[in-house]
């Protein structure tokens, strides 16, 4: 067998592997062809998932900041966050994500707001 001969071999067997790999996780779509030939393809996989687990974890983390800011009051934020800055490298990132920003006092005014028309 040649070079371009194996090359291609290669190719299609990876392909047909890969294939056979994604059916066997249980994920596929069947299908009908025009023949009446039931076809089984792998379904793909959703690569969003990782994207949404992080934006999920992202949206959670800004509403504890909030939630601890207006329970707390700004005063007392603020000296936990000098807490935090004198502490170690870690503890100082934490600090800098949880320093207080436009978006953040904006979203602890909206909090009180609700939670002061709450009967």
């Amino acid at each position: 067998m040649g070079h371009e001969q194996r090359l291609t071999f290669d190719r299609r067997l990876k392909r047909v592997v890969r294939r056979q790999r994604g059916i066997a996780r249980g994920a596929y779509v069947a299908s009908v062809a025009h023949d009446g030939l039931i076809i089984a393809r792998p379904r793909r996989r959703d690569r969003s998932g990782v994207l949404r687990a992080l934006l999920a974890i992202v949206l959670v983390a800004f509403a504890v900041k909030v939630l601890f800011l207006a329970t707390l009051g700004e005063a007392a934020y603020l000296e936990r966050l000098a807490v935090l800055e004198t502490g170690t490298g870690y503890e100082r990132i934490a600090a800098r994500a949880l320093a207080i920003d436009p978006v953040t006092a904006r979203a602890v005014d909206l909090a009180r707001s609700f939670a002061a028309a709450a009967p």
